[in-house]
């Protein structure tokens, strides 16, 4: 008989392993912000501030919540298969999200939770309890701690919510309280223009979620700017998945620069910006995570700078499109290539350049460059 021996992953190496998995502190916050999301809330808050001298972050949403159970499996890493079928709105892959992001940017993350007609709820990763114990020892906190922790970072729920807690922030470690809050500052604008970029899709139409940063209701941003004048509407086509929902291809024309305000120009980064973005918007499950770049299907030009091809996909598609742990990149199938080269080519040529002698001229080119 062949002996079995168990190789579990060393608690104390591994956790240097899964902090350094990629994210960003935009990246990361939005993973946490994706549970939120997924968890029907109906406003989500983001606060960044000092707490007893120290950085901290709060994500607050008034979603679902969850009970003791379903708290403390919601900590444990890789709480769910990849491969399971999510739901529509649901943006979640791995079950790793939360504590990896987290991982990646603080040595303690503690999650407050509540379900309607329930008590609060509360738990802690502490890493430096992992790393001196060599053990993936979890905190679960008493009533009276989880009140004491409410009160500290002013937590305060209604029928039902949750709080994720970021604290001894690594990248925030070592500067004096004087120059903390303008750190906080910068990133904090930082991560809205990112947020309202990333999840302007939810904050819009029927079911819009209202987001919050540090108390500042935060306003979406369209990037293919569909209400101003001089925008273009290309053309769209739509397609069945065999596994299941719908792939949508759109193609968009921003108004040339001219006719754009100095706000606009500004969320778009600049006329520089604009054309190093131009190319494929992808989104999955209404949450954009790819912006720009043309995968390969054209080279980055001026004849294409205004164009920005916006693609739909749905959580099925998840391991056909290699989606990622942070949900950050994906590889395009080949049969979607072939249907994206179809839609870009021509289309794009003739809406930013109407008169027949100049598109049949530059449509040639755009051909021309197309892989």
């Amino acid at each position: 008989m062949p002996e079995h021996i168990d190789l579990s992953p060393n608690p104390k190496s591994h956790i240097k392993t899964l902090s350094r998995i990629g994210y960003n502190l935009d990246s990361a916050i939005s993973d946490i912000i994706d549970n939120s999301v997924t968890a029907e809330s109906q406003n989500i808050f983001v606060e960044m501030d000092v707490v007893d001298q120290k950085a901290a972050l709060v994500i607050k949403d008034d979603g679902y919540g969850m009970n003791e159970d379903t708290l403390i499996n919601s900590m444990r890493i890789g709480c769910k298969d990849p491969s399971d079928i999510r739901g529509e709105f649901d943006l979640g892959r791995f079950g790793s999200g939360m504590k990896m992001a987290s991982f990646s940017q603080a040595r303690k993350l503690t999650v407050i939770s509540k379900i309607e007609n329930s008590n609060i709820q509360s738990a802690t990763w502490d890493l430096d309890l992992v790393e001196r114990e060599n053990a993936w020892k979890l905190i679960k906190h008493t009533e009276q701690e989880t009140e004491g922790l409410c009160s500290k970072f002013n937590i305060e729920f209604g029928e039902s919510g949750t709080a994720v807690i970021w604290e001894n922030i690594s990248k925030y470690n070592g500067y004096p309280v004087t120059e903390l809050q303008a750190i906080l500052g910068q990133d904090l604008a930082s991560l809205k223009s990112y947020a309202q970029l990333h999840f302007h899709k939810f904050m819009e139409g029927k079911r819009a979620i209202s987001f919050y940063f540090n108390f500042q209701k935060l306003e979406h941003f369209d990037p293919f700017l569909r209400n101003r004048n001089g925008y273009q509407e290309g053309p769209s086509q739509k397609f069945r998945a065999k596994k299941g929902g719908s792939i949508e291809l759109r193609v968009h024309i921003l108004p040339h620069e001219s006719k754009l305000t100095k706000a606009d120009l500004d969320n778009l980064g600049g006329p520089d910006q604009i054309t190093a973005n131009q190319g494929l918007y992808v989104y999955r499950a209404n949450r954009l995570i790819i912006s720009g770049g043309w995968f390969g299907l054209t080279r980055l030009s001026q004849l294409g700078k205004l164009a920005r091809v916006e693609v739909n996909v749905p959580t099925s598609l998840d391991e056909e499109w290699s989606t990622d742990v942070k949900k950050s990149s994906l590889e395009i199938p080949h049969k979607v290539k072939v249907k994206l080269k179809q839609l870009i080519r021509e289309p794009i040529t003739r809406a930013l350049f109407p008169k027949s002698s100049q598109r049949t001229k530059l449509s040639s080119l755009f051909k021309y460059q197309a892989t």
